[in-house]
C-alpha cells in the first residue's frame, strides 16, 4: 500500500516496511473479546487476556473482516502490517462503531502510543482518540502523544478521525481518508497541538444535510499545524474553524485560534455557500434554520437568531489553490492570509471575489474585524482577491 500525493513535503515513496526483525502475529492467533455477536475487540495492553504492547500483524491476502482494536495501556504500538479490516454491515448486522478507540476508564489515560500501517474501511467511525468530555476534565484521562501513520480510513460513515477534547500532541502523518459522510479529521474543543501533514483527503463530508460537512473541523482547538496535505473535492470545505455555539448543552469558552495551515494543496472545492478555508465559519449562521447542526445551542444570539463565532490569530500562507469556487472565507479578525497561489478557478465560477475578508453580522453589531492581513499572494487572471481592503491593525 503507499499513498503519493505529489505536492511539495509530501512523501511519494512507499508506505515503511515493519521494523526489522519484528516477529508479526496473525489476527486469528490473538485473544479476543466477542461482542454483538461477530464483533471481535483485541485489546492492546499486558493485562490478561490481552493482544500485549506491541503487536505487529503479519500480512494476509484477503481482508479481515468485524475486528477492532481498544488501547488499554501507555506505549502501545500496533503495525497493522497493510493489512484491510472491513466494519461494513451485512444483511444481518449494523457497520462496525469503530475501528480504534481508547479505553477511557484507565488512569492515567494511555500515551505514547503508535498505530501505523492500517487500512480501515466501512466502519461508522474510523479512530476515536478520545479522554474526558469537554466538561468532564480530569487531568488524568487526557491523552498524550498519539502518533498515527500510514493508515487509510475508507468509507466512514460518520467522523473518520475523531481528535477528543483535551487532547495533547496528536500526529496525523501520511494518513489517506477518502469518502467519510462527515468529517475526516474532527479536533475536539480545547484539544491542543495536533500536527496533520503529508496527507490526503478525498471527497469527504457529504452527508445528507443541505450544507454537508469539511474535510477537518477544528472545532474551539489550538495551536494545531496543518501541513503539506493534499484537499481534493470536499464537500462544504476543506478546511473550517470555528468556535460552536454549546450545541446539545456542552459550552465552549475557547476558541480556534493559533492554528497554522500551510504548504497545503487545496484542488476543486465547489461549495456555493462554503470554501476550500473558512475562518470563523459559523460566524452570522442561523443555527437554527441550518439542518447540518445542531439546535440546542446554549449560546445566546447576537442578532435574531444569529451568534458570534471566534477563530484568531490563525496563519494560511503559502498553500496553493487551483480549481475551487472560492479559496477562503476570513470572517474574524487578527488572522493572515498571505503568501499563497491562487491558480485558475473552476466548479463554474464567474468572475468576482475568490477570498472573502469580512462579517456582515459583526458590523451590524458593531466590532468591525481587525487585524487582517492579505498580502503577497499570486492570483490568476483578473480574479478578485477580496471583497474589501482588510481592516488596519491598530
Amino acid at each position: 500500500m503507499g499513498i503519493a500525493l505529489g505536492l511539495l513535503g509530501c512523501a511519494t515513496a512507499p508506505l515503511s516496511a515493519s521494523p526489522a526483525g519484528e516477529r508479526c502475529v496473525r489476527v486469528a492467533d490473538l485473544p479476543a473479546q466477542r461482542v454483538a455477536g461477530d464483533q471481535l475487540i483485541v485489546h492492546l495492553g499486558e493485562g490478561p487476556g490481552w493482544a500485549g504492547r506491541r503487536v505487529t500483524l503479519c500480512s494476509q491476502s484477503e481482508p479481515i473482516r468485524r475486528v477492532r482494536f481498544k488501547v488499554r495501556q501507555a506505549g502501545v504500538r500496533l503495525d497493522c502490517g497493510d493489512n484491510v479490516f472491513l466494519g461494513d454491515a451485512t444483511e444481518a448486522t449494523e457497520p462496525m462503531p469503530w475501528a480504534v478507540d481508547v479505553d477511557r476508564q484507565v488512569r492515567p489515560a494511555p500515551s505514547d502510543v503508535v498505530i501505523e500501517r492500517c487500512v480501515f474501511q466501512g466502519y461508522r467511525r474510523g479512530l476515536v482518540l478520545a479522554g474526558p468530555d469537554v466538561v468532564d476534565f480530569d487531568p488524568e484521562k487526557r491523552l498524550r502523544r498519539f502518533t498515527v501513520s500510514d493508515v487509510r480510513v475508507l468509507g466512514a460513515r460518520g467522523e473518520a478521525i475523531y481528535i477528543g477534547a483535551h487532547t495533547r500532541d496528536t500526529t496525523l502523518e501520511r494518513v489517506e481518508v477518502r469518502d467519510a459522510t462527515l468529517t475526516a479529521v474532527y479536533l475536539d474543543a480545547y484539544s491542543r497541538g495536533t500536527v496533520i501533514r503529508d496527507s490526503l483527503f478525498v471527497h469527504n463530508g457529504w452527508s445528507r444535510c443541505s450544507l454537508g460537512r469539511e474535510a477537518i473541523a477544528i472545532d474551539a482547538s489550538t495551536h494545531n499545524h496543518v501541513l503539506h496535505n493534499r484537499f481534493e473535492s470536499n464537500r462544504y470545505a476543506a478546511i473550517a474553524l470555528y468556535e460552536n455555539c454549546g450545541e446539545s448543552g456542552t459550552p465552549r469558552d475557547q476558541s480556534a485560534d493559533h492554528n497554522r495551515i500551510e504548504g497545503n494543496e487545496f484542488i476543486d472545492h465547489c461549495s456555493e455557500e462554503g470554501a476550500a478555508v473558512i475562518v470563523a465559519s459559523r460566524q452570522g449562521i442561523d443555527l437554527e434554520a441550518n439542518d447540518c447542526l445542531a439546535d440546542e445551542c446554549i449560546d445566546p444570539p447576537v442578532l435574531g437568531n444569529r451568534r458570534r463565532d471566534r477563530a484568531r490569530f490563525n496563519s494560511i500562507a503559502f498553500n496553493r489553490f487551483e480549481g475551487n469556487r472560492y479559496d477562503a472565507r476570513i470572517q474574524d479578525g487578527f488572522n493572515r492570509f498571505v503568501g499563497n497561489s491562487l491558480g485558475p478557478r473552476g466548479c463554474g465560477a464567474g468572475a468576482g471575489p475568490r477570498v472573502f475578508v469580512g462579517s456582515d453580522l459583526l458590523e451590524a453589531i458593531g466590532e468591525p474585524m481587525t487585524g487582517v492581513s492579505v498580502t503577497g499572494n499570486r492570483v490568476a487572471g483578473d480574479d478578485w482577491l477580496e471583497t474589501a481592503e482588510p481592516a488596519p491593525q491598530p
